[in-house]
């Protein structure tokens, strides 16, 4: 089964359920319902949602680097994709 590992350093314990306060939350929301949403369509409909989640990522990337927001959790280091 393909893996993919994200680090979000200097978040809390459950930041995941903060998505309302914390933009690495969101982000990590969206990440994990892209994730299963690419794992569940048929086979011939996957290299859309790869693109469609890689425009995701740039987006937040994109709105990070735009925000004025002085979280901590914005930074966000995707060490490994298998």
């Amino acid at each position: 089964m393909p893996v993919e590992l994200t680090r979000y350093p200097g978040v809390p314990h459950g930041f995941f359920a903060m998505s309302g306060s914390l933009d690495a939350g969101r982000r990590a929301q969206e990440q994990a319902a892209a994730y299963l949403r690419a794992a569940f369509e048929p086979a011939a409909d996957r290299a859309d949602s790869t693109d469609r989640a890689d425009r995701a990522d740039r987006a937040d990337s994109a709105d990070s680097a735009d925000s004025a927001d002085s979280n901590s959790d914005r930074s966000c280091d995707r060490t490994e994709r298998g």
